[in-house]
């Protein structure tokens, strides 16, 4: 992602799902390039799963509200957006052929008003062109943090208008792409949560925990804390610039170990908030625990990328005390 993008993300209240990437890749589908088999059932798979986790996202965010109302009214958008965007072109178009979507966001509806545009293809929101991941984050944007209806304008032409509901403005993207290795938050607002990640949970309820978790540094008190941890991240990666002439550079992103750093720091927190946004939503807590205690015995063959959700005997005991 740029620098520019990642300033655009910085307050984002819409839940999106990039199928296989985070960003716009700029390239048009191939309606009619092979596929096999396998790559269709990879696509199925991909999209059940995604539209899945936006459904659990929006449910933990719009219960969890007041567990975000630190900062006020929080408001989120009444859809997640689907981008079909894996970097294989026979990815691209397996999940063409399986879903419909092509170059254009798909609509996944949370509120009964757009449940009738479920699947239609977006051209603009609030005027402003779609066609990447970019332009309509800065649209929906506009729309929400003013608390205005966001417009919607389909492929066929048909205008929707539609209010922000009340809840986490947190924005995960889940990436089944092999080239991302860890969970990544942006300015605030935002993270990159690998697959890999919600393939470790035993059913919904274990990945609400690993979503709310999320929300916890997308949409709560995480998200200002991770901001200020990449703003000092930023800082160092300066003077060190600064100090060599701008030729310098580190081996390791200042930004990243601050961040990585930060989000260690507060684990536990994150773990007692998931817990309260489980609750709230009607998921049983009692699987964080389930979750929490087999990764003790199973932790050593999950992904190295997964290391925030490998728990300790110290760490279960706080998040037993947040159960009780």
């Amino acid at each position: 992602m740029t620098v520019k993008l990642l300033a655009t993300l910085a307050a984002a209240c819409l839940a999106f799902a990039t199928l296989g990437g985070c960003a716009g890749t700029g390239r048009k589908l191939n309606r009619e390039a092979p596929v096999s088999a396998a790559q269709l059932e990879q696509a199925r798979f991909q999209v059940t799963t995604t539209r899945q986790t936006n459904l659990l996202v929006h449910r933990l965010s719009t219960a969890a509200a007041a567990q975000c109302a630190d900062a006020g009214v929080r408001l989120r958008a009444p859809l997640s957006l689907l981008f079909n965007e894996n970097p294989s072109d026979e990815m691209r178009t397996a999940i063409y052929r399986v879903s419909g979507m092509a170059d254009l966001p798909v609509i996944q509806a949370h509120t009964a008003a757009l449940a009738p545009y479920e699947g239609a293809r977006i051209v603009s929101i609030n005027g402003q062109d779609t066609s990447s991941l970019n332009k309509a984050v800065n649209a929906m944007n506009d729309a929400v943090r003013a608390n205005k209806p966001v417009e919607l304008v389909l492929e066929d032409g048909t205008l929707i208008k539609e209010l922000p509901v009340t809840g986490c403005p947190a924005m995960i993207l889940t990436d089944y792409s092999a080239h991302l290795k860890e969970a990544f938050n942006t300015l605030g607002g935002t993270e990159v949560t690998p697959q890999s990640w919600l393939l470790l949970a035993h059913g919904d309820n274990e990945r609400a925990f690993i979503l709310a978790r999320s929300i916890y540094f997308t949409g709560a008190a995480g998200e200002s804390r991770l901001r200020y941890a990449l703003y000092g991240g930023a800082v160092v990666s300066g003077v060190v610039r600064a100090l060599t002439f701008g030729v310098g550079t580190l081996l390791v992103d200042p930004k990243t170990v601050a961040i990585r750093m930060r989000r260690r720091a507060n684990r536990t927190e994150a773990d007692a908030f998931a817990v309260g946004a489980m609750r709230s939503a009607g998921f049983d807590p009692q699987a964080a625990l389930v979750f929490a205690q087999r990764s003790l015995v199973e932790s050593g063959a999950w992904p190295a990328e997964s290391d925030e959700l490998k728990f300790d005997p110290e760490r279960i005991a706080a998040l037993k005390r947040s159960i009780e």
